[in-house]
């Protein structure tokens, strides 16, 4: 599951990626990506994922796989506070903090 200390890490390879990636561009980017962009990545673009993920806060809901849609409404701060049902996944949500 998704949490606060996986989206440290996420923003370190981030910028791990953007300081010795970027510089090469598309040649040097494009194996690591599971889907080809027809774009190229700029700093600019990472820095601003970095800062999206830097305020956000990781919620856990319950999530009906065969309905697709939200078991409940209210969301958790823990994992283990989530009661799965029978067809039920954990749903995490990140939510932007207000500035």
């Amino acid at each position: 599951m998704l949490t606060q200390r996986h989206l440290a890490l996420i923003r370190a390879a981030l910028q791990f990626f953007d300081d010795e990636m970027v510089p090469h561009g598309r040649k040097a980017i494009g194996p690591y990506l599971d889907v080809p962009l027809k774009h190229k990545v700029t700093s600019a673009e990472i820095q601003g994922l970095r800062t999206y993920l830097r305020n956000v806060d990781v919620k856990y809901g319950r999530y009906h796989a065969p309905a697709r849609q939200m078991a409940d409404t209210r969301l958790s701060h823990s994992i283990a506070k989530t009661r799965l049902g029978d067809d039920d996944v954990t749903a995490i949500v990140l939510i932007p903090r207000r500035p």
